[in-house]
């Protein structure tokens, strides 16, 4: 029986962020209807962190795309995203961090937050690949 992909992608992440020098990082996940699966903040991380990474899972989410490149798509087709931004309104961000799925059963993005945007892609990223590899194993 395989891992369950919202804990592989909630381990992963906490220890990439280690591996990163971080103290710690704040991690959303939510479904496909962009409703929140789990949330897991680190001892000491501020509650801000906890709202940005789920507005990053969200974002991803509904946009299907991460949020790192919302900014550069906002840059060529100005006021693009303007009506995804309303429609989510607090719960929108272009910060780098937030990446879609659709590969892992209901859920439908993740959001890190706590290090530089650069950072909480990377692991963002590295936290799927984990939970994706453990499924193919699995």
């Amino acid at each position: 029986m395989s891992a369950d992909p919202v804990d592989t992608i909630l381990s992963a992440a906490a220890a990439h962020a280690q591996t990163l020098g971080l103290r710690g990082i704040s991690i959303a996940i939510v479904d496909t209807g962009g409703v929140l699966l789990a949330l897991r903040r680190s001892a000491g991380m501020g509650g801000l962190t906890a709202v940005v990474c789920e507005a990053k899972a969200v974002t991803s989410n509904f946009t299907g795309m991460p949020t790192a490149q919302l900014e550069k798509v906002n840059e060529r087709w100005p006021n693009l995203t303007d009506p995804i931004a309303a429609r989510l309104g607090e719960r929108f961000t272009r910060y780098a961090g937030g990446q879609p799925v659709r590969d892992l059963g209901p859920i439908g993005g993740i959001g890190v937050s706590g290090g530089t945007p650069e950072q909480d892609d990377e692991i963002a990223q590295h936290a799927l690949a984990a939970a994706r590899s453990a499924a193919a194993a699995g």
